[in-house]
């Protein structure tokens, strides 16, 4: 018991002297860099995820101005809506045969 009392008496002097202070403030940056929950493998790790979002964003942009202009061509003449069904949907007419080729 008495040599437990010594110990933290030691370990109180410790900690209440200046390096005890900097002895605490190391184990704190080192928690905070290592161990919490915004530590720099986190951050680096949601700077990763942000620039596949990005880049997400940035390809859905372009598909939807692709759309947009598909829109516009299909509004235009009938035409137009008549090749796209022939090629994207198979369509064809009453009097003609349609043929399927695989790439």
């Amino acid at each position: 018991m008495k040599k437990f009392k010594r110990f933290f008496n030691y370990l109180k002097y410790f900690l209440l002297s200046k390096y005890g202070f900097i002895f605490i403030f190391l184990l704190f940056f080192i928690w905070l860099i290592f161990f919490d929950k915004n530590s720099i493998k986190e951050q680096k790790r949601l700077a990763k995820e942000n620039t596949e979002l990005k880049k997400e964003i940035e390809n859905g942009k372009k598909i939807i101005e692709k759309d947009k202009l598909l829109i516009k061509a299909l509004s235009d003449s009938l035409d137009v809506i008549e090749k796209y069904a022939r090629e994207h949907y198979q369509m064809k007419a009453a009097n003609e045969d349609v043929y399927l080729f695989d790439k």
